[in-house]
C-alpha cells in the first residue's frame, strides 16, 4: 500500500508542476487581455461558489452586500441573453435558490402550515410573468425593457432561500449578525462618501447639499439608496437587545454611532422621522414609557456622538442637519422634488383608469416622452410604489403588497407576544418595526418595485418564517 501511494505521489509531481503552469498561463493570458476587475471576478468566482455550497448562509450575506451596492460590478460575473443581460445578482439569486431547493427536499415538511406566509411572495411572482406578457404582447413594450424592469422581481426567491438556509438556530445567528456586519458595512461606506465626496456605493447619490435656499458646498450628502434599510434594520435590532438586556453592551457602544452616522449623513427627512419614530416605536413596543426613557438617552447618546464625529471633519454638517429639519419652504412647487411627485401621480393615475385591473405591465411608459433623449426614468420611472404596482400590475398587484403588509405585521407581533426568549422576542419586534419602515416610505419610494425594497421585504418575509419556525419548535421541545 505504501508502494502504491509512494508511486503515486511521485508520478503525481509533474503533473502538479504542469497543472500549475497551465494555471499560471492560464490567468497571464487573462491579465494581459482582460481588465484587472474581470481577472479579478475569474479569482473570486470559484472562491464564492465553495462557500456558497459548504456554508450557505455566508453565501446569502455575500449575495446581500452584492445588492447593497457595495460590491463593484465589474467584480460580478453577467450573461448576455438576447437583447439584455443576466447581471451577478440575479445569477448568485439563481445559485443559492438552488441550494435552497437542495435543502428543502431534505426538509419535505419544512413549511407545512407556514405556506400562507409566502402568498403574496407566490401571487407577486405570479403577477411578473403576466406584467411581461402584459407589456410586451399588449402594449408593445420592447423585450429589453420589459426585461428590465420585471427583472428586480427575482429578488422575491430571497424569501424562500433565507428559510431554507438558516434552517437551524447556528445558521439564523450567523444570518442575522450577518446582516448586522452588512449594515455597518453600508453606513462606514457611507460615511466615506460623506467625508470624501467618492462615491463607494453603486447608485447612490453624491452630492453637494442643497436645503431649502441654502447651497452647503462643503457639505456632501451621501445616501446609500434602497441599502439605507440595512442600515435601520441591524439598528433597531441592536436596540432592541439592548432593551431586552440580551448582549454584551461593548457591541452597541460602538456599533450604533455608526450606524446612526449613516443615517445622519443621508440628511433625508423622511429617513430621519421613520428612523427615529421606528426607535421610540420598539422602545415603546418592548419596555413601554420605561423604554421610551432609555431610547431617548441612546438616541441622544448615538446620534450625538455621530453628529460631534462628523463636525469634526466638516464643522458645518450640525448647521446642515438643523436647517434639513426645519427648511420645508418650496416643496410642493413644480420644480421640487414633491412637486415632481404629484406630477408623476396625475400621470400614473390617467393610466391606472385606463387598465385599473391588469395594469399596463412592464416597460410601459406612462408618461409622454416630452425630449426624444429621455432616458427611461422619465418616462416609465415612478417614486410612489402603490401607484406604480396598482399602474404596471393591475388591482391584484396592490392587493398583493397590501396582504404581505396585513400578514407580516400581524404575524411578527403574534410571535412577539406569544416568546419569552429575550433573543427571539428581539428579532421579532426588530422584524416588525424594520417591515413598516420602508411600507411607509413607499408612499415617496418605489421598494415595492427595484431590487434594494424587494430584496428587504423577502428577507423580513423569509426571516418571520424562520423565526415562527424556531419559536414553534422550541415550544413543542
Amino acid at each position: 500500500m505504501v508502494f502504491v501511494s509512494g508511486l503515486r505521489t511521485t508520478n503525481s509531481r509533474p503533473l502538479l508542476f504542469i497543472g500549475l503552469v497551465v494555471v499560471a498561463l492560464f490567468f497571464g493570458l487573462l491579465a494581459a487581455v482582460l481588465p484587472w476587475w474581470m481577472v479579478v471576478a475569474f479569482l473570486l468566482l470559484p472562491m464564492l461558489i465553495g462557500v456558497a455550497v459548504l456554508f450557505p448562509e455566508y453565501g446569502l450575506i455575500i449575495l446581500i452586500l452584492m445588492i447593497s451596492g457595495l460590491v463593484p460590478e465589474g467584480l460580478m460575473p453577467s450573461i448576455n441573453v438576447g437583447p439584455g443581460k443576466v447581471l451577478g445578482t440575479d445569477l448568485a439569486i439563481f445559485g443559492l435558490a438552488v441550494v435552497a431547493l437542495v435543502k428543502a427536499s431534505a426538509f419535505p415538511g419544512y413549511l407545512d402550515g407556514r405556506w400562507v406566509y409566502m402568498r403574496p411572495v407566490l401571487l407577486f411572482m405570479l403577477l411578473t410573468v403576466s406584467g411581461m406578457i402584459i407589456g410586451n404582447k399588449f402594449y408593445g413594450s420592447a423585450i429589453k425593457d420589459v426585461f428590465t424592469e420585471a427583472r428586480s422581481q427575482v429578488h422575491w426567491l430571497i424569501a424562500f432561500i433565507v428559510i431554507y438556509l438558516t434552517t437551524d438556530r447556528i445558521r439564523l445567528n450567523r444570518v442575522i449578525w450577518g446582516l448586522v456586519f452588512v449594515g455597518v458595512a453600508v453606513a462606514t461606506a457611507v460615511v466615506v462618501q460623506f467625508l470624501t465626496g467618492i462615491t463607494i456605493i453603486q447608485n447612490a447619490r453624491v452630492e453637494d447639499l442643497v436645503s431649502g435656499a441654502t447651497h452647503y458646498q462643503d457639505i456632501t450628502r451621501s445616501t446609500a439608496g434602497g441599502a439605507i434599510y440595512l442600515i435601520l434594520l441591524p439598528m433597531f435590532y441592536l436596540i432592541a437587545r439592548v432593551l431586552t438586556g440580551s448582549i454584551n453592551l461593548i457591541f452597541p457602544i460602538f456599533l450604533l454611532p455608526v450606524l446612526a452616522a449613516g443615517v445622519v449623513v443621508s440628511f433625508g427627512r423622511a429617513i430621519w422621522i421613520t428612523a427615529a419614530i421606528g426607535s421610540l416605536g420598539l422602545a415603546f413596543l418592548l419596555k413601554g414609557s420605561k423604554g421610551l426613557a432609555q431610547i431617548s438617552v441612546i438616541l441622544v447618546i448615538g446620534v450625538g456622538t455621530a453628529l460631534v464625529g462628523l463636525s469634526i471633519a466638516k464643522p458645518q454638517v450640525i448647521e446642515a442637519a438643523y436647517e434639513r429639519v426645519v427648511s420645508t419652504a418650496g416643496e410642493g412647487a413644480k420644480n421640487s422634488s414633491l412637486g415632481w411627485r404629484f406630477e408623476e401621480a396625475n400621470f400614473a393615475i390617467n393610466k391606472i383608469l385606463s387598465s385599473p385591473i391588469v395594469g399596463i405591465g412592464f416597460g410601459t411608459a406612462y408618461k409622454p416622452r416630452l425630449d426624444p433623449m429621455a432616458d427611461w426614468s422619465q418616462v416609465r420611472y415612478i417614486h410612489n410604489s402603490y401607484l406604480g404596482l396598482w399602474m404596471k400590475l393591475g388591482v391584484f398587484g396592490l392587493f398583493a403588497a397590501i396582504l404581505a403588509i396585513y400578514m407580516v405585521v400581524t404575524k411578527t407581533y403574534i410571535i412577539y407576544k406569544n416568546t419569552n426568549e429575550a433573543e427571539y422576542r428581539s428579532l421579532a419586534a426588530t422584524l416588525l418595526i424594520a417591515f413598516i419602515v420602508p411600507v411607509l416610505t413607499s408612499f415617496t419610494q418605489p421598494e415595492w418595485l427595484v431590487s434594494t425594497g424587494i430584496s428587504f421585504f423577502a428577507i423580513a418575509i423569509g426571516l418571520l418564517v424562520s423565526v415562527d419556525k424556531h419559536v414553534s419548535m422550541k415550544a413543542v421541545r
